[in-house]
């Protein structure tokens, strides 16, 4: 099967001056809506949404000060800059493929 070569980094660079794209400027997923039945799908919602995301996933790892986290695909590395700020100690490692 031929390697598919998609860009997404280079197209949310390409573009950060759109609105649109700029709601990726700290994570790159979706997010976490509670009852997505009730979404509007304004751009400030995207944030809070992929910010509950970011913190359920935090939580359910169990995370806590002076611990080493390594997040494979961070993106922009929004989640790592939220633990940085959330806890105390850490070492954080981020990685990514583009």
């Amino acid at each position: 099967m031929p390697a598919i070569d998609l860009p997404y980094f280079d197209l949310l660079l390409a573009h950060r001056d759109d609105p649109a794209a700029r709601v990726f400027e700290r994570f790159v997923h979706w997010g976490y809506w509670e009852n997505a039945a009730t979404a509007t799908r304004d751009l400030s919602e995207f944030s809070d949404a992929m910010e509950r995301l970011n913190t359920e996933v935090v939580d359910a790892a169990g995370l806590g000060d002076g611990q080493s986290v390594l997040d494979a695909g961070c993106g922009f590395g929004g989640t790592l800059a939220s633990l940085g700020r959330r806890f105390k100690g850490m070492k954080l490692t981020g990685v990514n493929i583009d």
